[in-house]
């Protein structure tokens, strides 16, 4: 869990019950038990913890006019915005691909 997560494992079980409590739930349905979680059924199966982590590693894919380096951030953020898993505000993408 702690590696499909991201987290170190001491990280993961300091932090296990809040983390599933607030991040899991929109994952998986899950029971909380001694020493670990039970999950019960999986609604997406690919873990995206950060919006901004995804803008920098695909926002060079969008930028560009025509096969020419020269973009704008609102023009690229409005194609790049189709291919993201995490949904983010204009404000808050134009802002990460800036």
């Amino acid at each position: 869990m702690a590696d499909w997560c991201g987290k170190t494992l001491a990280s993961y079980k300091k932090n296990r019950r809040r983390w599933s409590e607030t991040k899991l739930t929109l994952y998986a349905d899950f029971n909380l038990v001694h020493g670990g979680v039970i999950i019960n059924k999986i609604y997406d199966p690919i873990y995206s913890p950060s919006g901004k982590k995804e803008v920098h590693t695909k926002y060079r894919q969008c930028w560009g006019n025509n096969g020419n380096s020269i973009d704008s951030n609102k023009d690229c953020w409005e194609k790049l915005k189709k291919i993201l898993t995490n949904e983010l505000s204009d404000a808050t993408g134009r802002n990460y691909v800036s």
